[in-house]
């Protein structure tokens, strides 16, 4: 599944509530952003990539990386920005979860590019170094959409309350 599903699936009416993210400029239709976070480089603590609070996008060159499995809108423009600066991506591993992304970065010596907010949480470890990816810089944006076919329920309005509570003050 992708943000693309929870958008079709919260437009046609199969769910009342997505929350999905996008890393692309714009407006969702019928969505409202919720949060906006950098992007950010993750690998073993002491690569020299990592020295400094920010890294290139060019300097993903055949780096050896994992990422989501796809189709994902990350991985997406990643290859989209890879090919519109001319440089190579070495994924050699997609995971199902940010777990084992991390595991591998840990473990494995691989890269991964993970939102600011999981890294200041999941990934203080001594273990792991980041910097911002910049020129371009990513950034991702986090939808709330509540579906319009029908009156929303107590539920949905709930959940879509907790969602924006959560989201905005993190």
């Amino acid at each position: 599944m992708c943000s693309s599903d929870l958008e079709e699936w919260v437009a046609n009416g199969r769910v009342e509530v997505a929350v999905f993210n996008r890393y692309r400029r714009g407006a969702v239709r019928g969505a409202e952003a919720v949060s906006r976070t950098d992007m950010m480089l993750v690998g073993p603590k002491g690569h020299p990539l990592l020295k400094g609070t920010e890294v290139p996008f060019r300097a993903l060159d055949g780096l050896a990386m994992c990422g989501p499995v796809r189709p994902n809108g990350l991985t997406t423009v990643l290859a989209e920005l890879a090919a519109r600066h001319d440089i190579e991506l070495n994924m050699v591993l997609e995971g199902s979860s940010s777990l084992v992304l991390r595991e591998a970065v840990a473990h494995c010596g691989l890269f991964a590019v993970f939102p600011r907010p999981f890294v200041e949480r999941e990934l203080a470890a001594s273990a792991f170094a980041s910097a911002r990816l910049v020129k371009p810089a990513i950034e991702q944006t986090t939808w709330l959409a509540v579906g319009t076919q029908r009156p929303a329920t107590l539920a949905a309005r709930t959940v879509a309350r907790l969602v924006r509570q959560i989201l905005t003050t993190r």
